[in-house]
């Protein structure tokens, strides 16, 4: 601290703080003095501030000024030692610029030498404890150690593990701060052995250097007036200087920024744990990533227009043609020099994110920074570039969980949305069960969670999430919860609970529901005002009628989305759907027609999918009527998706089976399915008459009806279809039926010889040949 700051400390009169800066101007001339052989030195030495001739030791003097320099010189610094001369940046440096994907990259570098660093000052601060005589049980009992505490945010010093039920069982667990004043041993004298310590104790001691001198600290902020000139200030004023001039260059533009990145290395090479050239270079290099990304759109935008005078055509000319050869060729070249441009956009942005991640690492505390590149990876498509930055941003925050302003939660919850993406689920879970622990409300968070544990295998796990969720929050729960949790049960085959589930949910889930449209309408209610607002001002008008004509739109966006809302079923379609399935399969018959019957009422175009489910449900507890009912107005009322063989098929059964149960008369009962049957097919064969999967099937039931000869060879397409369908067919199962067999099956439908045999020779070949081929 220096003697003005003291002063002011102490509360000194400023006419004696006068007489002792008058004393110590005075003492720092006559070391100015003793001194000049030092300059002098260091002038010969050159920038890198070593004499190349001289001995690495400097006097002990000058040792020692320098120490006391660099302590008042580092005392409100926030940034980290990364380099020394065992660690330097010039390994760095190459995987900044190493263009292999296999390489380690900057930041993990960076973090492997402060993981190695952590672990060796650990070792030698709990040596320095037991030199201390703190007893062997109590050093190994320290918390905090290797950041674990930290990870989960904030700086607390409380004591860890010494409540609870658990109080006074095992070993008791301390911080170090706390240890050391249990047997009074002084903090500062502890960090004045090894400064590293200060980490371990809450106080720890950073080293800035470049970026403060260029900032102007000086006298007036705890500095000497006249500090002397040792080797070190050498070297920093020198970068300090540099510094400057590449910052300048770089407000000039881009035609002086390969000068300034020039300097800005040599200053990295000067002082390397300073943070400030580190993002210059990155911003240098973002914007000349830009540059390159503005130069490919302009390639693509200039050359995918057709010059007036060339018309492409069946009708063209000797001249046309080769001007459009021309045309061909400039847009081939433009599309390889826009790739080029784009190849160097990628590698500019892969430095400045590489530069960025080097200045955060060496100024951690900055946590606004470290999110910013969390998310700049996420664009950049580095996952675990931005897991780095998200847990460091924890880590360094000192109120990551704060009520109003507290980013933790979002933070667990990004990182577990990472760790998904990447396939790894179990350390998900670790960021969601965080989220959970804080956040016991959150239907979002249990739904994943449950999710998550369906996915390794825990389906015990997942339901009792969720049953514990909805039994501790019954009012908090969204669609998407009950929703999840339903069809775990049905998973289950637990369908009466998944029932009594939905009836219990049934209010909340409404309530929920309505507040989502509300949100949505709100949202969309915005843009509207905001789009018609631009469009207004766009066309000229004033910005008074503007804003009234954005009112407008949005008034009119709210209108249909409550309109839309009226014309929505009052229970979300998903919940009645699996509510009808499981009174199917309960044997609720009553309950499982009311429930298909409100289902029926919401639009098959927009929950065909939820129809679909409920109808082979349905076939499968015999309920053949209502499965024909579903399927029928799929195939009429969403027909590119439903109006196909699998879902013909399942209606050819139903029907069948529907008339079947109808008589208690046997035979009648099955003439009529027949006949019942025929019809439906014939009514698909119309409106697919090339479709081979439309036309066995009734020529099949044309020869159980007994019908013979030409209206069995009419109902069949010509042979290019059949031979088309025979190549799928081919091609599908990769298999063919021997040569001596009469019988063909396409969607399981059979044609047998045996059953022509009264149809004409040719009549029969022309049927064998199409039938054979149909495979």
């Amino acid at each position: 601290m220096s003697r003005r700051r003291g002063a002011a400390a102490l509360g000194a009169d400023p006419e004696e703080e006068e007489e002792e800066e008058a004393v110590a101007t005075s003492e720092e001339e006559q070391e100015e003095d003793v001194s000049e052989d030092d300059e002098g030195e260091d002038e010969e030495a050159g920038p890198s501030g070593r004499d190349s001739d001289a001995p690495d030791a400097l006097p002990s003097d000058v040792d020692e000024t320098e120490n006391e320099e660099d302590e008042e010189y580092q005392e409100d610094e926030t940034d980290e030692e990364m380099f020394d001369e065992t660690h330097t940046v010039d390994d760095v440096l190459r995987s900044v610029n190493d263009e292999r994907a296999d390489g380690p990259a900057p930041y993990e570098i960076l973090a492997q030498r402060k993981r190695e660093a952590n672990e060796k000052n650990e070792a030698a601060f709990r040596a320095e404890l037991r030199s201390l005589g703190v007893n062997e049980r109590e050093v190994e009992g320290l918390e905090g150690f290797g950041g674990k505490d930290k990870c989960k945010g904030g700086k607390g010093g409380a004591r860890v593990g010494g409540g609870g039920k658990n109080a006074g069982k095992g070993r008791n667990r301390y911080r170090a701060s706390e240890l050391l004043e249990r047997h009074n041993i002084d903090k500062e004298e502890v960090i004045k052995k090894n400064p590293a310590f200060a980490a371990f104790l809450g106080a720890a001691k950073q080293a800035g250097a470049v970026g403060n001198l260029a900032r102007g600290d000086g006298p007036g902020r705890g500095r000497p007036k006249n500090p002397r000139r040792t080797r070190r200030r050498v070297v920093l004023d020198e970068a300090a200087q540099k510094l400057g001039e590449a910052n300048s260059l770089y407000a000039r533009g881009p035609e002086e920024w390969p000068r300034a990145m020039e300097l800005l290395l040599e200053v990295i090479r000067l002082a390397p744990n300073d943070p400030d050239p580190y993002h210059t270079m990155a911003m240098i290099h973002d914007e000349t990533a830009e540059g390159h990304r503005e130069k490919a759109r302009e390639l693509v935008d200039s050359h995918s227009r057709i010059p007036e005078g060339i018309e492409v055509g069946d009708e063209r000319g000797e001249q046309e043609e080769e001007a459009e050869d021309v045309l061909g060729a400039k847009i081939d070249a433009a599309e390889e020099e826009a790739a080029l441009q784009l190849s160097l956009a990628a590698r500019y942005e892969k430095k400045a994110l590489d530069y960025s991640m080097i200045g955060a690492t060496l100024r951690p505390r900055d946590v606004d920074t470290w999110y910013k590149l969390a998310q700049k990876s996420r664009a950049n498509k580095n996952p675990r570039a931005a897991l780095f930055c998200y847990g460091e941003a924890l880590k360094n925050d000192p109120r990551p969980y704060a009520r109003v302003d507290g980013r933790g939660l979002s933070n667990h919850w990004a990182q577990a949305e990472i760790f998904l993406e990447i396939r790894e689920p179990r350390r998900a879970l670790d960021h969601l069960v965080d989220v959970r622990d804080r956040e016991p409300g959150n239907p979002r968070v249990a739904t994943l969670l449950a999710q998550v544990y369906a996915d390794l295998g825990d389906f015990e796990t997942a339901e009792k999430t969720l049953d514990d969720f909805v039994a501790k929050t019954p009012g908090e729960v969204d669609l998407t919860l009950v929703n999840v949790h339903a069809e775990s049960k049905m998973h289950a085959h637990a369908f009466a609970e998944a029932v009594a589930l939905i009836d219990a949910t049934r209010d909340a889930v409404v309530k929920s529901e309505r507040e989502r449209a509300k949100r949505e309408r709100v949202n969309r209610a915005e843009e509207a005002r905001l789009d018609a607002r631009e469009r207004a001002l766009e066309a000229g008008e004033p910005p008074d009628r503007a804003e009234r004509l954005g009112h407008d739109a949005a008034a009119a966006s709210v209108q249909a989305s409550l309109d839309a809302q009226r014309r929505d079923p009052p229970f979300p379609p998903d919940l009645v759907a699996k509510a009808a399935m499981c009174a199917l399969y309960l044997n609720e018959l009553k309950d499982a027609r009311e429930k298909l019957a409100e289902l029926q009422s919401a639009d098959p175009a927009t929950y065909h999918d939820l129809w679909y489910e409920c109808g082979v449900v349905c076939q499968d507890v015999r309920e053949f009527e209502q499965a024909e009912l579903l399927f029928t107005r799929l195939i009429h009322e969403v027909p590119d998706a439903y109006d196909a063989s699998e879902v013909w098929e399942r209606v050819g059964e139903c029907v069948k089976a529907r008339v079947r149960g109808s008589s208690r008369d046997a035979a009648y009962a099955a003439a009529a399915s027949e006949t019942a049957a025929l019809e439906f097919w014939r009514s698909v064969a119309r409106r697919h008459p090339h479709d081979v999967d439309a036309t066995l099937p009734l020529a099949e039931a044309l020869l159980k009806k007994g019908v013979r000869g030409r209206e069995i060879l009419d109902a069949l397409p010509d042979e290019k279809t059949l031979l088309r369908a025979m190549t799928a067919a081919k091609t599908a199962t990769s298999s063919s039926l021997p040569d001596d067999r009469d019988a063909t099956v396409v969607g399981g439908t059979p044609l047998f010889k045996k059953t022509m045999k009264n149809a004409q020779v040719s009549d029969l070949e022309r049927v064998r040949f199409r039938a054979a081929r149909a495979l």
